[in-house]
């Protein structure tokens, strides 16, 4: 893997681990806070399709293959609101589980000269560079994986736990 990347390999590491703290025991009896929302804010089901589709994006992205199997969920929506239907928590988390080595492994093949190329993309990012879009979207998981952790708290469930590395 391109050194450059160890740090953006381990955020993604560490948003695995907070992603399935923040789903856990959610959907239980009593507990169900899936599709539960406070005001216009989104809730946990949309921030995990959404997170799900923003990693086989990033897989694509990086030159590699992946198919969203959410995708018939959220497919260009682009807000809470354009989505008719949410999976359970148990699928997307099957997803999330199925996606995280596929993204692992498209790091881990990324060559100096793909992060080093124009992203040719409008993010906010530090720069034009594909390492630079790369930086953003590691900080985008990040802050949404942040908004599932609180969505848990503002429904009275227990914080999610930092994984053990």
């Amino acid at each position: 893997m391109n050194d450059r990347l160890i740090s953006i390999r381990g955020t993604f590491r560490g948003n695995e681990g907070l992603f399935r703290a923040a789903l856990e025991g959610v959907g239980a009896p009593g507990r169900d806070v899936w599709l539960a929302r406070s005001g216009e804010a989104n809730h946990l089901a949309f921030l995990g399709v959404h997170l799900v589709g923003a990693r086989h994006y990033i897989v694509k992205f990086l030159g590699g293959s992946s198919v969203d199997p959410l995708e018939r969920y959220h497919a260009k929506a682009r807000s809470i609101d354009e989505i008719d239907e949410f999976p359970p928590p148990s699928e997307v988390l099957a997803a999330w589980n199925d996606v995280a080595p596929v993204l692992d492994a498209a790091l881990g093949a990324v060559t100096a000269e793909l992060l080093d190329g124009d992203s040719g993309l409008p993010f906010p990012a530090p720069g034009p560079t594909r390492l630079d879009a790369l930086t953003f979207l590691a900080q985008h998981e990040t802050y949404h994986v942040g908004q599932m952790c609180l969505i848990r708290r503002i429904h009275g469930m227990p914080a999610a736990e930092w994984p053990r590395f």
